[in-house]
């Protein structure tokens, strides 16, 4: 079953293609774009309904990564686990808004998930500090995708639209991957 067929399930598809996605760590596209992918491809259905399913989908899927440096904390020595204790009581601080943060912005999560997964931060105010940053750029991602839908739809059929919807999360996922060559790079290639 491909990306068109799931997503043609309604929002239960929506949400499976968000959970696979996004458990594929430090690699999954932007949920942004994919909303508005989304909301392009299939206009019968609401914006913040499609913002909705996909934010969920990526916050369970999130909470896997979490739960992974959760249990894998385990297999740090008795030394790293003392100055991870140290982290935790400073967690409260820090940890909802870096986490919000991370969440409503094209960056990586994982730099804030699996930190916050190995100091063990509350499993509740995980999920709900992430999945509220979610609903901040699907929503942003879903309405824009459905207004460039409602402009363009005059112009593009479905098939083309769908094939620029992908091509597009392919475009914005390897321009945030690429790197910067660093400078001790450049100056060996000089």
């Amino acid at each position: 079953m491909g990306f068109d067929a799931l997503i043609n399930e309604g929002l239960f598809g929506v949400f499976i293609v968000s959970l696979a996605l996004n458990l594929i760590p430090f690699f999954g596209p932007s949920n942004t774009v994919l909303a508005a992918a989304v909301a392009a491809i299939l206009p019968s259905m609401h914006p913040l309904a499609i913002a909705l399913f996909i934010a969920i989908g990526a916050s369970f899927a999130k909470t896997v990564h979490y739960y992974v440096a959760f249990i894998g904390r385990k297999a740090l020595n008795e030394e790293r686990r003392e100055r991870l204790e140290e982290y935790r009581k400073k967690a409260p601080r820090w940890a909802p808004l870096a986490l919000f943060m991370a969440a409503a912005s094209p960056i990586p999560d994982e730099p804030i998930v699996l930190p916050l997964g190995l100091i063990r931060y509350s499993p509740l105010k995980f999920f709900i500090a992430f999945f509220l940053g979610k609903m901040v750029a699907t929503t942003l991602g879903a309405y824009i995708g459905r207004f460039a839908s409602s402009v363009l739809e005059p112009y593009l059929d479905v098939t083309l639209t769908a094939i620029a919807s992908v091509a597009l999360t392919i475009l914005v996922t390897f321009l945030l991957l690429r790197r910067k060559p660093s400078q001790e790079n450049i100056e060996k290639k000089g």
